[in-house]
């Protein structure tokens, strides 16, 4: 059960572990004896190759040093790696090991291994009194433990460790040594009454800022082996991606915490509560849920009650403690809601709304169908539905475009309205007494809820889309999203009392309860809190990974060049799998590129500006009219090719002073451009949805390649150049014969349940396969002999880039989120993925394995922003950095070699500031 997991560790009785410093392996050799003078002179003879067991024997040493530093973890599993080496060293040896490993397992809370080894240590002939006696000490502990974690519940938090972690977390705030130590004593004391997670990595957390490293680090690895026993899973090192599609934003009654909630596509939401005045968060959730399954505040701001599916739980917002679980929530796939006091959930159920009161541990579901539509009505919900703040109104949209006003209380329709058109927005006041619509017309309408009478009426024009809509809490304002720009505006009058065009963000909103401030996602954010008068920036709180403009890879495969948004240009030394250097890019030029021979590197934004990519001496540079869709460079570094509107302008990269020379033919805009193998073709694609190839030397088009359904996207030339290939917002990606221009195979994803617009498209090496990337978390490798497409790792977000490398071992990809993504285009084997920090010289490394490394110059900076994802919970990175931190990973993958093979590589994170 959840909560189980959130009793993350046993302080347990420390296990003696007498024999682990005389833990010895296999007795020394006899000393050779004198040599001859005649043997002295033969060659010296190759040595031996080391058995196994001599493996085992050199790793067994290590033990006691990895215990002095307090790595009870790593320990466990070296000896593990010993007892799969040589599995029969001598008896005595073998006792020791075993008897250690049983102590550490039970320190560990791993109970059942513990008894495991045990019994094997009971079988070998002739143990000692002194390693049973050890093992009966160890297995009292576990005995203990074991009982005292089956006889918990979770309301034995909130009567005795809940107080007591409350007051841990306030005294640690202090900072103070003697605050500390006190801190330590009362997480400690909370432990002892009710063993949970939060309170002993409260006390590893302090205990580590009180200096004492060993001590700390013994804590969290209780901590950790607690987790992967009630969980079933190792805690890993994650960064929270606050770059998903915004979802829902809130606060509390206070006005102490936002709350945003996010996810891709509806699934495997990331929940964030931050504090409003500093912005720093305080809870991270991970969750896979279905669009409509809730999270709420309660309406003190004390509690937070999840649902997910058929279950949910209860979290204390102070303590991040769980005091209550569920395990009969209906699934409820049209929609659910709590009740602001979280006593009650409001659901929808083929098509009836129903309460449930959650507060009785066995109560039954009571529909609300009075003044509902009937089964013999052609009307039913929509899915879209809102429930009061106050908890008392529950609004349904119904397909006749009437909302009904549904009375918790009474279970009955209070009020049945009827707007100017088709529904997109609603929205309640916090005190529950006005409503809001925006509908297709482009206007919104102001409802009193008692009466269901329309109090007021403002249009908008035709050119706008209500995206966002939010009331003040007494109604007497709102605001709306209109994609460009967010307004604030007087209910009573219609009249704008604020814009704030800088937040442009197709997003959410909130009022604060007390309507001075309004929280809207932002692209600098993502989120930011403005005045709802006047529209100040208040506060900015900037969690949000930089997106990437693009990835490049030189045709030798020794160097990668990363784009992100934040004007720098990173170079990665794939051979070393280390970060050569940033540097700082002009903030008029857009997307670069990277000439076919790796000689120049190019960017055209409001100016055109190509460069040597070794010595950054200006090539060429030009100023642009208008800021070109697509730029490329020819393969030899003769031709930059410019999208301008529907022409195309070719500059020359040789004769400098040459005017450009246009291509024309298109009748919209040019999106995707790119050169042939050989330089001679140039392809283009346009919003006129056609692809054309061009004729370079001659300046003619040679082919019109009609047949997309919609703007062209993306354009790429196979490696023979035989073949070429195009991507559009009309979901497909098509395969043309460059020689003739016939249509060769068309790819639209019958897989997926959701297929969106191709961003890139890239031929494999061997000329196989194609990749082709698009919007919303898409990414497909198509066969090109079979048309079957094999599904790739994606990391939810929309796909920026794509490319391979050179020898075709890897298929590097670039995301919205920031993320840059290694993985074999066979889907198997290791995966890594680089975070860059914005105008940081430094980037964050994980595998698909939960292991971490940092390149650049601040480390501690990336640190900072990495989690250790247990469960459904955001932890602090301590609690697994000891097990995550892998020095040279990236190069690791690169090899191909697994970051975990050697349980005793040992790496020491970098020193950071506690």
């Amino acid at each position: 059960m959840f909560a189980r997991s959130l009793r993350l560790v046993g302080v347990l009785p420390a296990a003696p572990l007498l024999g682990l410093l005389a833990c010895g392996g296999a007795p020394p050799a006899p000393l050779p004896s004198p040599q001859s003078s005649v043997a002295k002179t033969n060659p010296t003879p190759p040595p031996t190759p080391a058995t196994p067991c001599d493996t085992a024997d050199a790793l067994r040493k290590k033990v006691p040093a990895l215990l002095g530093k307090g790595k009870l973890d790593r320990a466990a599993r070296v000896l593990a790696r010993v007892r799969e080496l040589c599995p029969e060293p001598a008896p005595e040896v073998l006792a020791e090991d075993l008897t250690t490993s049983a102590e550490l397992a039970v320190e560990l809370s791993d109970f059942m291994s513990a008894y495991t080894l045990a019994a094997k240590l009971l079988r070998i002939p002739g143990v000692s009194d002194a390693h049973k006696q050890r093992w009966k000490t160890a297995r009292a502990a576990a005995d203990k433990a074991e009982k005292k974690l089956a006889s918990l519940s979770a309301p034995d938090i909130t009567k005795v460790a809940l107080p007591l972690v409350v007051q841990a977390d306030s005294l640690a705030a202090k900072g103070d040594e003697a605050s500390l130590r006190a801190a330590r004593e009362a997480y400690l004391g909370a432990f002892a009454a009710h063993p949970n997670g939060q309170a002993a990595l409260g006390a590893a957390l302090v205990t580590r800022r009180l200096g004492d490293a060993v001590e700390a680090q013994k804590l969290f690895d209780r901590t950790l082996g607690l987790l992967a026993r009630t969980e079933k899973r190792t805690p890993v090192a994650v960064l929270p991606n606050h770059s998903l599609l915004p979802r829902s934003l809130d606060w509390s009654s206070d006005g102490r915490y936002l709350t945003f909630s996010q996810s891709e596509d509806g699934v495997d939401t990331e929940f964030s509560l931050f504090d409003a005045e500093t912005g720093r968060e305080h809870l991270h959730l991970y969750r896979s849920a279905t669009l409509w399954d809730p999270i709420a505040l309660s309406n003190d701001g004390k509690l937070l009650g999840v649902k997910t599916s058929g279950t949910g739980f209860f979290l204390d917002v102070s303590s991040r403690l769980v005091v209550r679980e569920f395990d009969h929530f209906p699934s409820a796939k049209d929609g659910s809601f709590f009740s602001p006091d979280l006593t009650r959930l409001v659901f929808l159920e083929d098509n009836t709304p129903f309460v449930l009161d959650v507060s009785a541990p066995s109560s039954s579901k009571i529909p609300i169908k009075d003044g509902l539509p009937g089964e013999d009505e052609a009307t039913w919900p929509t899915g879209n539905q809102r429930l009061s703040p106050d908890g008392k109104t529950l609004a349904i949209l119904y397909s006749d475009d009437k909302v009904r006003l549904c009375d918790i209380e009474k279970r009955r329709v209070s009020a049945t309205l009827s707007p100017n058109g088709a529904i997109w927005r609603m929205a309640f006041s916090r005190d529950g007494k006005t409503f809001a619509t925006a509908s297709e017309k482009n206007d919104v309408q102001i409802w009193d809820t008692r009466s269901g009478a329309a109090k007021k009426t403002i249009s908008f024009g035709a050119d706008t889309y209500i995206s966002t809509l939010a009331l003040s809490p007494d109604g007497s304002l709102f605001a709306t999203d209109f994609v460009r720009e967010v307004s604030v505006w007087d209910a009573k009058t219609g009249s704008v009392q604020t814009k704030l065009e800088e937040f442009e963000y197709g997003g959410d909103l909130a009022f604060s309860p007390d309507g001075r401030r309004l929280a809207t996602t932002c692209v600098s954010g993502p989120v930011c809190v403005v005045d709802a008068t006047n529209g100040a920036l208040v506060k900015k709180i900037a969690l949000k990974d930089e997106g990437l403009r693009s990835v490049l890879i030189s045709p030798d495969g020794k160097t990668l060049f990363a784009q992100p948004y934040d004007d720098t240009l990173r170079v990665l030394d794939l051979e070393k799998g280390t970060l050569l250097r940033t540097s700082s890019l002009p903030d008029d030029l857009g997307r670069i590129t990277l000439s076919g021979n790796g000689k120049l590197l190019g960017a055209a934004g409001n100016r055109m500006r190509v460069w040597n990519a070794q010595t950054g001496a200006t090539v060429r540079e030009e100023k642009l009219k208008d800021s070109p869709w697509d730029f490329a460079l020819s393969p030899d570094g003769s031709w930059a090719a410019v999208g301008a509107g529907d022409a195309i302008l070719l500059f020359s990269l040789t004769t400098t002073n040459a005017p450009a020379r246009p291509l024309l033919g298109h009748t919209g805009p040019v999106e995707a451009l790119a050169f042939s193998p050989d330089g001679k073709r140039l392809a283009s694609g346009s919003r006129d949805k056609s692809v054309r190839i061009w004729d370079v030397a001659a300046g003619t088009e040679t082919f019109h390649l009609p047949g997309h359904g919609n703007a062209v996207t993306a354009v790429a030339f196979s490696p023979d150049g035989n073949l070429l290939a195009s991507g559009s917002d009309d979901k497909s990606a098509r395969v043309w014969d460059a020689a003739t221009g016939t249509s060769r195979q068309t790819f639209l994803d019958k897989h997926a349940s959701i297929t969106e617009s191709v961003k890139d498209i890239a031929f494999s090496p061997d000329g196989k396969h194609l990749a082709v990337g698009g919007s919303r978390n898409t990414l497909r490798l198509w066969d090109l002999a079979t048309g079957e497409p094999r599904a790739m790792q994606k990391p939810g977000a929309s796909l920026d880039s794509l490319a391979f490398t050179p020898d075709g071992e890897w298929l590097v990809t670039s995301w919205h989120n920031g993320t840059i993504l290694f993985q074999r285009p066979t889907g198997e084997g290791p995966t890594a993925s680089i975070h860059f920090l914005a105008q940081e010289d430094v980037a964050t490394v994980l595998d698909g394995e939960g292991h971490v490394d940092f390149f650049g110059k601040n480390p501690c900076a990336a640190r900072a922003r990495l989690q250790c994802r247990a469960g459904r919970f955001g932890m602090p990175f301590e609690l697994c950095e000891e097990r995550a931190f892998t020095s040279g990973l990236f190069a690791r993958i690169l090899a191909g070699k697994p970051a975990e093979g050697d349980p005793s590589h040992e790496d020491d994170p970098p020193r950071c500031a506690r």
